[in-house]
């Protein structure tokens, strides 16, 4: 995926052509909160009115941050520490085939970081709430619709309707990935490299991959910190990891010693 901004002059053609509303015309109906630092790569382009836009003072935006609303009543955030280099965000199309997104709700959690992510939604009242302290890679959609309904031959009831995607707290999105509709990851996961993810994915520590995706391994975690050991491709990690339990276990049986130190001077006062 490339999102490359549009030129001074196509976007001037776009407003002479009436293809994007004037800013003036978005902050009459709508509420944005957009750092000064971040204008210049952060586009806004919302047809409708009541959504609020609400980006962290905070939040780092490197290469850019496109955000296109078509509906009423939406609300996209971009939390303190969130990290971009390209995030598109669609809500809503204007389309005969499709129409106004009501009610959506898009939140990035703290400290979060995306290397280059498209998401799109076609539903109203739907959400996609991603979790702290997050990693998702290059090339990964978030797609939270299928575009079209799918009905119930017998009853005509649509059957793929669309309620939220949630991503836990400290997981890894693998580069090339799809995330799709009402997807639940729980914290602490990661999800290998070109997976397609449905469904829910409730133990934490896990990772999954595949098409579809499926729990491959338990009992793990991650870090983006590369040098503990794993870019000296060495046993650093592992090291860090024996230490840390080590201490635990000197912590505990110093405070044993003294508890018994502490009973044993008290028994020797009384008798």
């Amino acid at each position: 995926m490339n999102f490359k901004r549009k030129s001074k002059i196509q976007n001037m053609i776009d407003k002479i052509r009436g293809k994007k509303p004037t800013m003036k015309k978005m902050l009459v109906n709508n509420v944005i909160n957009v750092p000064k630092k971040l204008l210049k790569r952060v586009d806004i382009n919302i047809d409708g009115e009541n959504n609020r836009i609400e980006i962290s003072e905070n939040a780092r935006v490197s290469g850019f941050l496109f955000i296109k609303i078509y509906g009423d009543n939406n609300v996209v955030k971009i939390a303190d520490g969130a990290g971009i280099t390209e995030l598109k965000i669609s809500i809503g199309q204007k389309h005969h085939n499709f129409g106004k997104v009501n009610n959506h709700v898009f939140s990035l959690g703290e400290n979060t970081g995306i290397t280059e992510c498209e998401y799109v939604t076609y539903n109203s009242n739907s959400k996609c709430i991603i979790g702290k302290g997050c990693m998702i890679s290059f090339g990964v959609t978030i797609y939270n619709t299928d575009a079209h309904p799918i009905f119930d031959v017998n009853t005509n009831e649509i059957i793929n309707k669309v309620k939220e995607i949630s991503i836990g707290d400290h997981c890894w999105i693998g580069a090339h990935s799809t995330i799709l509709k009402n997807t639940q990851i729980a914290d602490d996961c990661i999800v290998g490299w070109g997976s397609v993810v449905s469904g829910k994915h409730l133990i934490p520590h896990c990772a999954i991959a595949g098409n579809p995706a499926k729990k491959v391994k338990e009992g793990i975690t991650w870090s983006p910190n590369g040098s503990n050991g794993y870019v000296q491709n060495s046993l650093g990690g592992g090291v860090i990891l024996l230490f840390i339990h080590f201490r635990k276990f000197i912590n505990k049986m110093e405070s044993i010693l003294y508890e018994y130190r502490w009973k044993n001077k008290v028994f020797r006062i009384l008798y």
